[in-house]
Order: structure tokens, then sequence, then C-alpha cells
């Protein structure tokens, strides 16, 4: 009954295939208390509530600079979204500077 619910409530709403089986496994009792939050990703709301439901480009520069580099650096997630650019050099910039993995020189 609650994935019909659910599934009603989303059939209009935008991107719901991304949120459809999120909120099925945080509404069940049964899953709830076993989720990971966040899922170890960080994910950029510039405008925080107001970004509706789209993030930020974590890579987005602004006069040669990275805007949420030091954003990335301190968060705890092992993974983030979004990138504009599908291999973006910041990527590597915080491979070399916070993980000190020097990959090929770009």
């Amino acid at each position: 009954i609650t994935a019909k619910r659910l599934l009603a409530s989303m059939s209009l709403m935008r991107s719901s295939p991304e949120h459809f089986f999120v909120s099925l496994v945080r509404s069940h009792p049964s899953f709830k208390s076993k989720v990971v939050p966040f899922g170890l990703t960080t994910v950029i709301w510039e405008n925080g509530t107001d970004s509706q439901q789209h993030p930020a480009n974590a890579d987005r520069l602004l006069n040669g600079k990275y805007v949420f580099y030091d954003e990335l650096v301190r968060s705890p997630g092992f993974f983030s979204r979004k990138f504009n650019e599908p291999d973006s050099l910041i990527m590597d910039r915080i491979d070399r500077e916070v993980n000190g993995i020097w990959g090929d020189d770009r």
C-alpha cells in the first residue's frame, strides 16, 4: 500500500524515478533504521532549500577558481555530485592536493 500511495503522489512530480525508491525505503519501518544518511555523497545545494530539484555544479569556475572547492574538501562524503564535466579537473586537483595522488598532468 505504501508503494502505491507513493507512486500516485509522485506521478506528476519532476524526476520522480530518482526520488521514488528513496522515499519508499525511508518511509517503510523495516528499512528506515538501516538507511545510511546522505549515502556518503556530498551534494551542493547552492541556495539551500530554494535550489529546488537541481544541485549546483560542483566544478563551477568563477574568475579561474573553483567556487565549491573548499566545501568539497571539507565534506565527509566519499562521492560527490553533480559535475558539469565528466572528467573534471577539480577531481585531479583534489586527488593531488588532498589525497596525495599524482595522476597524469593535464
